[in-house]
């Protein structure tokens, strides 16, 4: 259920997960898959003695366990895989209490639970602050200490022996060594995705910049192209076309008609020019398809009589 346990981050770089988010996955097998084997064990040895009272409710305790166990670990495996599914992380610390409580039922009951108190060493280190877990496992220690010394009373005597406090001493400095070098490890594959996460959404932001920047460019060229070329045509239309009637007030029809022979070139090139800026944005299969249009729209009209040979043309009206 702990977040750093049970969810190791992966680098979201193209290459794929980092060496640090293999390693922390592996570890995280390793844990899951030692507590299912100290558990199963223990079962086991408890199981081959033969049930006799109270063993039956221990088995229940211990089925209990690896329920909670396995209910915490799946909870946090499908949020890792999917945020939007529900997020024990919160209730990490209950859950932990709840394994540690059935826990020390279990060694209560038997000694063959005690051994795992290593599994649970790791669970505490990164499931809890360390300025917490450094105390609990401390007294896990002590607690899996007494109960060696309480299930070993009047098999080997009543003094407490030497490895009884030796091996859950040394398992609990392997523990914190460990569990501190699996949080360094976490830390930087954390700090490596988020890195990532940074480039991913930069490279974003600086292709939609540039995209934005084109086409602020682009508008700026057509809006340049068209008062250098369409605007100034209008503009000499307008002008031709107050100096026709001004030329027809006067009735001086020649300078009229030229005038309007004026504006009809004019325009004819404008209505060209806003053609090749049409085609200009088009994509080349559009314009392709359109050229043929545009080339007949543009071809002379044929006249309705066929010139044979010799055949005088018709005088113009």
């Amino acid at each position: 259920m702990d977040v750093k346990v049970h969810s190791a981050p992966e680098a979201t770089a193209p290459g794929g997960p980092t060496n640090a988010a293999v390693i922390l996955r592996v570890l995280r097998v390793c844990l899951h898959t030692g507590f299912a084997v100290l558990l199963l064990v223990a079962v086991a040895r408890l199981l081959s003695t033969g049930l006799r009272g109270a063993d039956w409710l221990t088995v229940g305790l211990a089925l209990v366990l690896a329920a909670v166990y396995v209910l915490g670990t799946v909870l946090e495996k499908r949020h890792s895989s999917d945020s939007s599914r529900f997020d024990p992380r919160p209730y990490s610390t209950l859950w932990l209490a709840a394994v540690c409580l059935l826990w020390l039922l279990l060694i209560w009951a038997s000694a063959d639970f005690v051994w795992l108190a290593f599994p649970l060493f790791f669970l505490q280190l990164h499931v809890l602050p360390l300025r917490l877990a450094l105390p609990a496992i401390a007294l896990s220690t002590v607690l899996v200490i007494v109960a060696l010394w309480f299930h070993n009373t009047g098999a080997d005597g009543d003094a407490l022996q030497l490895p009884m406090v030796l091996g859950p001493a040394f398992g609990a400095a392997f523990a914190v060594v460990t569990g501190l070098a699996y949080r360094a490890l976490y830390l930087e594959a954390e700090s490596q995705r988020l890195a990532a996460e940074e480039l991913r959404r930069t490279r974003t932001e600086l292709a939609r910049s540039q995209h934005d920047a084109g086409m602020l460019a682009e508008r700026a060229r057509l809006a340049r192209e068209i008062h250098d070329t369409l605007a100034q045509g209008f503009s000499s239309i307008v002008l031709m076309g107050r100096s026709a009637e001004k030329a027809l007030d006067d009735g001086d029809t020649a300078t009229a008609r030229d005038r309007l022979r004026t504006v009809q070139e004019t325009a004819a090139a404008n209505l060209a020019e806003a053609r090749n800026f049409v085609r200009g944005l088009q994509p080349p299969p559009l314009r392709s398809r359109q050229q043929p249009t545009q080339r007949a729209r543009q071809a002379p009209p044929r006249s309705p009589h066929r010139k044979t040979p010799g055949q005088q043309p018709a005088p113009a009206l």
